[in-house]
């Protein structure tokens, strides 16, 4: 059976403005404040796998941040990411 090599995950969050935020209530109720943006970062990073060709992939991860990342999976080389 071939195997499917060179998957790899990328995280990110931004805002729907492109401005990155997390605001914190101190009592329920509350107006809360800015305490600014929560970095993204892995809390369960992806396992090393090998999976056989034309088979269903299950990828798992688990990030935080403030706005809450999102994820995309890649099979070959990745995007080219500019700050």
């Amino acid at each position: 059976n071939a195997k499917e090599t060179g998957l790899f995950g990328v995280i990110s969050a931004e805002g729907v403005d492109g401005a990155f935020e997390a605001v914190r209530a101190e009592d329920i109720g509350s107006p809360g404040r800015n305490i600014g943006p929560v970095p993204v970062r892995f809390l369960q990073q992806p396992a090393d796998q090998t999976f056989d060709a034309g088979v269903d992939a299950v990828l798992e991860a688990i990030g935080a941040g403030m706005p809450p990342p999102r994820y995309q999976w890649f099979r070959q080389d990745p995007p080219e990411v500019r700050p």
